[in-house]
């Protein structure tokens, strides 16, 4: 074997080894932008996702704070100008039978207004929520309609009672204030039925049941009721819960919410006031 036929046949080996090099590091360039273009679409799909569930909050805040400023303009703001009346009245005089009747009606009005004014406030202190309970604070809301609205309301309690987020239990709290505001205003209904379902280990399954006269649930968001169900979804979307609306023309409604418990967060606490 000549020198000349090793000298090429080493050439050759060479440029084959510098070639399949080259290629590596061209495979390898490649696979890195790739890994990289794909952390930074995850990124960018977890920021996109994070930045809507921020807007959400933010507006589910903005619609909490639309419906205080509602409750405080239209019910506490009236009872504090009645008992303003009130005692222009008695400041003016009148028969010992007008004022004592005129001071049992502005004491009335007085303690109807401070029971507004602090369930505006339970309403959103989860702290309140924690101590009272999420079954506890549900039944003094049909308690409430019971008495206010003739309405005849139950509340059903299944499973062992498991503990839930704060922040969770005040969301869960929202939808179900959400969900009665909706059927006082539209279903026109005479029975409401609110059950907590903790059969399943980790898992809240809420419905809110009424007799009412129902509506189309495919077209829901175009009617005047939208608003109150899309603040529904926007909790729901918050509490990364599953919401279904099923309904029909005079067929009433069921609205159920299925939520996977946070067993091990620090603010979580057993809701068992109930």
């Amino acid at each position: 074997m000549s020198n000349t036929y090793l000298i090429a046949l080493f050439i050759a080996g060479t440029l084959l080894l510098v070639l399949f090099a080259f290629f590596m590091v061209i495979f390898l360039v490649i696979q890195k932008q790739k890994q990289s273009a794909y952390l930074l679409e995850k990124q960018k799909t977890k920021f996109t996702h994070q930045n809507e569930i921020l807007k959400t909050k933010i507006e589910v805040q903005e619609s909490a704070m639309r419906e205080v400023s509602k409750e405080v303009h239209d019910n506490i703001k009236s009872k504090l100008a009645g008992i303003e009346v009130n005692l222009k009245r008695l400041k003016s005089g009148g028969s010992n039978e007008i004022q004592e009747r005129l001071l049992g009606n502005t004491i009335e009005m007085i303690e109807s207004t401070i029971q507004d004014a602090s369930k505006i406030s339970h309403s959103l202190n989860s702290e309140f929520i924690k101590r009272k309970g999420l079954a506890a604070m549900i039944k003094n809301e049909l308690e409430y309609l019971i008495i206010s609205q003739d309405i005849d309301c139950n509340f059903e309690l299944a499973g062992e009672v498991q503990e839930i987020a704060n922040d969770k239990a005040l969301q869960v709290y929202r939808i179900v204030q959400e969900a009665l505001q909706n059927i006082l205003k539209h279903a026109k209904a005479s029975k409401i039925v609110i059950r907590l379902d903790y059969s399943i280990p980790g898992q809240l399954i809420m419905n809110i049941i009424d007799n009412g006269v129902g509506f189309d649930a495919d077209n829901a968001l175009s009617f005047s009721n939208g608003e109150g169900l899309m603040n529904m979804r926007q909790r729901a979307e918050i509490l990364d819960a599953e919401l279904e609306i099923q309904s029909a023309p005079l067929a009433g409604c069921n609205i159920s919410l299925m939520l996977n418990i946070n067993n091990g967060s620090e603010s979580a606490y057993k809701d068992s006031h109930s």
